[in-house]
């Protein structure tokens, strides 16, 4: 029996730019609550009107300078939890460390 070289596999799907940009469109959107002294829960909306959600858990101010978060994303592929942080430095103001689609 010989192997059929022929089957066709689904590929992994590779990163694009637009996702990465928009992915940091949506954080933004979040430290710009954030930096006006939002209480959860608080609602966030990407610029261009494409996402939007809720941050439902901040930190408190015990952890230092930066702040965790937990989020729900709304979007036209479906809703999900998002994690990410956020450190405060003096003289640029907020500044997003992560935020990435949480399985759980």
């Amino acid at each position: 029996m010989q192997p059929d070289y022929t089957a066709v596999t689904g590929g992994i799907p590779v990163p694009d730019e637009e996702g990465a940009a928009q992915t940091a469109r949506e954080g933004h959107a979040v430290l710009a609550a954030l930096a006006a002294g939002a209480q959860t829960p608080f609602g966030w909306e990407a610029p261009d009107g494409e996402s939007r959600g809720t941050v439902t858990w901040i930190s408190d101010e015990s952890d230092g300078p930066c702040r965790s978060f937990v989020t729900t994303r709304e979007s036209f592929d479906g809703v999900a939890l998002y994690r990410g942080s956020a450190c405060l430095d003096e003289r640029t103001g907020w500044r997003l460390q992560s935020f990435e689609r949480s399985e759980g």
